[in-house]
């Protein structure tokens, strides 16, 4: 099932088996898929513009309309816990998203300090000076990895040409107090084999995140790529029992989502 693009820079609050009530922020230009992956299991369906870098042709969210619906929502008696980054594609892809981070965490402390401010990121500007600097204002970043390995995080993935595997795992290592997020597959390709959870875990160590959420598709697709049709289907529950089994061994704090 693909879902419809957000047309909205809000939308929810959404009832997330992570967090919660939670409010999403949209910074895509308005009703456009804007990825730098083109992930195969994405909810979105296919990427119409795989970018790595914006241009001024894209037009992207206006800050301060941003602020304003986020103050609108923070002001209302409408219940969440999370402002969350997230939306039709990768939210650091906007060329102003620190000032955007910045801000939205200012008036979220400001009018209800219980908010938290989330990030739901592909990784793929982890080591961007910029992003780096605008992570100081994210409570709680949540970081994909979805493979171990450079050639499975192409074939899942799908990334932009010039995104590198070791680059993102390299700036990943550099981050503090970061959630590492991963979807499981079976079929072709699949991330749950022993030798790909085993080269996934060796990653992890690297990292030393603060928790792992790991989870698997809703039901069974095929999809059209470049290379024929490609079959995947969601993991079972024992193989996804033995996946966190294995990290709990290595001293990860992992749950299944």
């Amino acid at each position: 099932m693909v879902l419809p693009i957000k047309k909205s820079i809000i939308y929810g609050p959404v009832n997330s088996r992570r967090l919660g009530h939670s409010l999403g922020i949209n910074l895509m230009p308005q009703g456009k898929k804007y990825c730098d992956f083109d992930c195969l299991y994405c909810h979105y369906g296919r990427t119409r513009y795989l970018k790595r870098y914006p241009d001024e042709t894209d037009l992207f969210p206006d800050v301060e309309i941003v602020f304003q619906e986020v103050e609108c929502w923070l002001r209302s008696d409408v219940d969440f816990g999370y402002l969350t980054f997230s939306g039709n594609g990768e939210p650091t892809l906007h060329p102003q998203f620190a000032d955007l981070a910045r801000g939205c965490r200012d008036l979220a402390r400001k009018l209800r300090p219980d908010v938290k401010v989330t990030l739901l990121s592909n990784s793929s500007t982890c080591s961007d000076p910029q992003i780096i600097f605008a992570l100081r204002y994210i409570d709680l970043p949540i970081m994909k990895l979805d493979a171990g390995d450079p050639e499975l995080f192409e074939r899942i993935n799908r990334p932009a040409a010039g995104i590198i595997f070791d680059d993102i795992v390299a700036g990943l290592t550099e981050l503090e107090d970061i959630t590492i997020q991963t979807l499981f597959l079976a079929g072709d390709p699949d991330n749950s084999t022993p030798a790909a959870v085993a080269s996934w875990l060796e990653k992890l160590q690297l990292l030393k995140p603060a928790a792992v959420q790991i989870y698997t598709l809703d039901r069974p697709f095929a999809r059209k790529t470049n290379n024929g049709l490609v079959k995947i289907h969601k993991v079972d529950d024992a193989r996804m029992a033995e996946i966190i089994s294995e990290g709990k061994k290595r001293g990860l704090r992992i749950e299944r989502y």
